[in-house]
């Protein structure tokens, strides 16, 4: 499927794939690892995005060298320029975190507007020819 914006009124549609990505999820004591390989990517596209997201009840949003944003002032997509980046809930008492990537953009956003959009997330874009990235989603209790 492609697009989905309530605000805009974009509804998602339904299109043929655009290529196939193979998702590798190892569990450990401390979150999990992950590892994604493109098995085949259609040519002429621009950016391959990896999605790593959760209920908006993960509303405290903190990064390395970035002020913490928390509720209504953690919008949609912030970018993350320094090592690292976590999400926090306290009603959860859970909190998670991954690190930038020197091939890849790391993003932080947050939607809540019921009763279409409920997510936070940290996601990788990736620009040009993507193969594979290799990462470790940290969890752990809210501190």
């Amino acid at each position: 499927a492609i697009g989905g914006d309530k605000e805009r009124g974009y509804r998602f549609e339904g299109i043929a794939p655009r290529g196939e990505i193979e998702v590798t999820y190892t569990t450990d004591a401390n979150g999990v690892s992950i590892e994604a390989r493109a098995l085949w990517l259609m040519s002429g596209y621009t950016e391959v995005g990896i999605l790593n997201e959760q209920s908006a009840l993960f509303d405290d949003f903190a990064a390395d060298g970035q002020p913490t944003l928390t509720g209504k002032d953690f919008g949609n997509w912030v970018p993350v320029t320094g090592s690292w980046a976590r999400l926090r809930s306290q009603s959860l008492g859970l909190e998670w975190s991954v690190p930038a990537l020197p091939a890849a953009q790391l993003h932080a956003g947050r939607e809540l507007i019921p009763p279409d959009f409920d997510w936070a997330g940290l996601d990788y874009l990736f620009e040009g020819p993507f193969t594979s990235a290799g990462y470790h989603i940290s969890l752990q209790e809210a501190k």
